[in-house]
Order: C-alpha cells, then sequence, then structure tokens
C-alpha cells in the first residue's frame, strides 16, 4: 500500500506502523535523540517526555514510548519498553524508523 493513509492514530488500521520493544528502560536521552532526528526532517513537531507527533508537507506521524510493567513482575529484570512508529505514509514511517533504528545504533545493549 503506497498511497497516504488517514489512519496514523488508529492503532488497528494504520497500515504504516512499527513497534520497538525493549527488555530494559530506554537510557536518558534516547528518546529526545529520536525527537531531535524526526524534527530535521519535518516541517512542524509536537512532542512530549513520551510522544511526539510530527508533519511533513501533508503528512502526519507519530512516535511515542510506553512501558508493561507486568514484563519486570514477571521475573524480568525492569519493564518493557516499546517505541511505536505510525505513519500516514510508507516513506514518512522509513525514515522515522530509520531515526529509531540509528538510536539503537548509538545505544548499544
Amino acid at each position: 500500500r503506497t498511497q497516504i493513509s488517514s489512519d496514523a492514530f488508529n492503532v488497528a488500521d494504520c497500515p504504516f506502523y512499527h513497534k520497538y520493544t525493549y527488555r530494559t528502560q530506554l537510557p536518558p536521552g534516547a528518546f529526545d535523540a529520536i525527537v531531535v532526528r524526526i524534527a530535521k526532517f519535518s516541517t512542524h513537531v509536537e512532542f512530549s517526555p513520551v510522544a511526539c507527533v510530527f508533519y511533513q508537507m501533508g503528512h502526519i506521524g507519530q512516535v511515542f514510548c510506553s512501558s508493561d510493567p507486568a514484563h519486570g513482575a514477571l521475573g524480568g529484570p525492569a519493564a518493557a519498553v516499546s517505541i511505536c512508529v505510525r505513519a500516514s505514509s510508507k516513506d514518512l514511517l522509513r525514515q522515522a524508523a530509520s531515526e529509531v533504528d540509528k538510536m539503537e545504533r548509538f545505544f548499544p545493549g
């Protein structure tokens, strides 16, 4: 699917979606680094400590961070953390996911 999707915020129907899951908490500054990198190619960005909405020439995307405290309760060392990337186009998803991949390489482990 290559057309523009209006479902960037719809969990069930968003065709351009990627989720990263980590077994530990993110290092300090990791999510902020993703937001700054995304801001470089966006025309407008709105963000909070755990979410970022970005726009690029009529397209919209979202990156947010969430944790699952139940993971730590099941014998794991800490809560599982997820970074979810959603976008209204395939190209925008590729760009945003690329920035998350760069963050992974910068913060090994």
